[in-house]
């Protein structure tokens, strides 16, 4: 080996050996179990700070539902429960389709908003209630970092540190994103007092409603914290089967509302007689007809068994299922008129004092039962019996 390639030789063994040294003077290669773990439990810790920020998210839009409700004035209160309202104060908590729910989510998300945004910083886009549920929707999302600065430009080991620095190796850098959407069950906005009375108020209707004496229902099931009108008083009023009630719940709280039992079928007519007149061979029918109901379906059979049976109440259709094929069945539909003249026409109904009187004829009429319905808004009542001719 000539001189050139001597010291060819030995420069590159001393730059591999700079290296070398370099390399075990500097950089950290134990690999024993102090390392292991590090960004695992820095991500598991952000993680759970995220979570316990988002918990106290919930727990201050559940404070936030309170309060907002307790801002409401009294006259957002009564005339948002969406049913109507009756004599003005008197907010109907049910219609025919079932009870309402409070309307008034303008004014509730705006104090909503305002009550979360003191506390939390955060401005929602979207606030809104669904199926009990009082939900927030925020486009910008929230994040766990550390900090450029506080990234340790020395190797640090491991263990519980109070900062996530202290989990970062430079040039790492941690970013943890998280989106600040809430999601909580509020139930009602009353409260128990409110849960109270609205149980109360469904089984009210479930029971009356279907009472054609409203009053002696109402008087037999209310509860003793239940008034006619005003609180303690006895002040029934009823118009159209809507009644308003005024509920005591303590000393300080108090509800004003308004019920509506209406039947889920009109009422059925009562006191059914017929009469046949073989001279002139008419047949007469008469009833007591039902309040506020003009138009009646009447029906007639041979089938004489369907008196004796035990299917009723029961609707027309199901009635005359089992009616055998060689027996017939008729109908024929009328509205009562407001008139009673001496000389009454065929074929048309009239009201006789308290009592709807209808006539027509029928050559097949002879061993025959009789019944009739109401019918109201497409709904047919209940067939309750059959009668005879008298």
């Amino acid at each position: 080996m000539n001189k050139k390639g001597a010291v060819f030789h030995w420069i590159l063994f001393g730059v591999i050996a700079s290296i070398g040294l370099y390399f075990l003077l500097v950089v950290n290669l134990d690999l024993g179990t102090e390392t292991k773990g590090v960004w695992q439990l820095s991500f598991v810790r952000a993680t759970l700070d995220a979570e316990k920020d988002l918990l106290f998210i919930d727990q201050n839009a559940r404070s936030a539902v309170g309060l907002a409700v307790q801002g409401l004035s009294k006259e957002e209160l009564a005339n948002d429960f969406g049913c109507g309202i009756y004599k003005k104060n008197y907010p109907f908590w049910n219609k025919e389709n079932g009870f309402c729910e409070l309307q008034a989510d303008e004014s509730i998300k705006n104090k909503i908003n305002d009550y979360v945004i003191s506390e939390t910083g955060i401005t929602y886009d979207q606030v809104f209630f669904s199926e009990g549920y009082l939900i927030g929707k925020s486009s910008k999302k929230k994040v766990i970092t550390s900090s450029w600065d506080a990234i340790p430009l020395e190797l640090k080991n491991t263990g519980l540190f109070s900062s996530y620095e202290s989990y970062v190796l430079k040039p790492f850098y941690l970013n943890y994103f998280y989106n600040p959407n809430f999601k909580v069950k509020v139930g009602s906005f009353f409260g128990q007092g409110y849960i109270k009375v609205r149980n109360q108020a469904e089984v009210l209707v479930n029971t009356c409603m279907n009472s054609k004496d409203l009053k002696s229902c109402l008087d037999k099931n209310k509860m003793g914290s239940w008034g006619y009108e005003f609180c303690g008083a006895d002040n029934y009023e009823e118009q159209d089967r809507k009644v308003p009630f005024c509920v005591q719940v303590n000393e300080n709280n108090k509800f004003q509302l308004a019920l509506d039992f209406s039947p889920a079928l009109p009422f059925s007519p009562e006191d059914l007689i017929v009469t046949f007149d073989s001279v002139t061979n008419v047949t007469a029918i008469e009833f007591i007809p039902v309040s506020g109901i003009e138009s009646y379906n009447f029906y007639y059979t041979d089938w004489l068994a369907v008196k004796s049976s035990n299917s009723f109440p029961n609707t027309a259709s199901e009635v005359f299922t089992a009616k055998p094929n060689f027996n017939y069945q008729k109908i024929f539909s009328f509205k009562t008129n407001g008139n009673c003249p001496e000389v009454k026409e065929l074929n048309k109904a009239y009201l006789c004092s308290d009592k709807v009187v209808y006539q027509f004829k029928d050559e097949e009429i002879s061993e025959t039962v009789f019944t009739v319905t109401s019918v109201q808004d497409g709904k047919e009542s209940l067939v309750e019996g059959f009668v005879g001719l008298s």
